[in-house]
């Protein structure tokens, strides 16, 4: 989002001063107290509200809870019947993710994008077209009770209108075999796919 309007709270009341009133002092003295009280107030008003409330990327626990309520997301979820909070960077995370959500056109890349933006720390997260208005979300971890609990309340999953949505999260207990009698290795078979 960087393509935000840049907003400058600073004003420069000496240049409004006609030229014959340069050297009024009595003037230039009313206008530069006037000058270091909007320096003071203002201008590090604004500056302190751009940075803690406007701007998600530098928001403190305030300016997230105005986001959170302005996009509908909880701070607080129950998990295992304990209350549980996100931390800030969790919230923050969602919150940039909700409004991902909210700008994209669900596509499969665009979907996987986000994926990757909300579980790349965590492990390998995609989705995949079925081509029978069928999607499925692919997790190669396990889903952690917190972000179980924030993907039932938040809708940050996006599914097109019509289209049957499947969840399926995997560790790396895979059973099988690949086919050399050896145990399946998940990770190899993530290789081959190049996923």
């Amino acid at each position: 989002m960087t393509d935000i309007f840049e907003y400058n709270p600073s004003i420069d009341f000496e240049k409004h001063i006609f030229w014959q009133y340069n050297n009024a002092p009595a003037i230039n003295s009313l206008v530069n107290s006037k000058q270091n009280w909007i320096n003071e107030n203002q201008v590090v008003f604004w500056q302190d509200w751009i940075g803690n409330v406007l701007n998600i990327a530098t928001a403190n626990d305030f300016g997230l809870a105005i986001w959170g309520a302005l996009l509908g997301i909880p701070r607080n979820y129950i998990v295992n019947g304990t209350n549980t909070a996100l931390s800030r960077e969790q919230y923050r995370k969602v919150i940039l993710a909700r409004l991902k959500l909210i700008h994209m056109r669900g596509t499969v890349p665009e979907i996987n994008a986000l994926l990757k933006f909300l579980f790349s720390e965590y492990g390998k997260a995609y989705v995949i077209d079925n081509y029978d208005m069928t999607m499925t979300y692919r997790f190669n971890f396990n889903l952690t009770p917190l972000q179980i609990a924030v993907l039932q309340t938040v809708t940050l999953l996006p599914r097109p209108a019509g289209v049957q949505v499947t969840i399926v999260a995997l560790d790396n207990k895979v059973f099988g075999f690949d086919g050399s009698g050896e145990p399946f290795d998940q990770a190899r078979f993530a290789n081959y796919l190049n996923l």
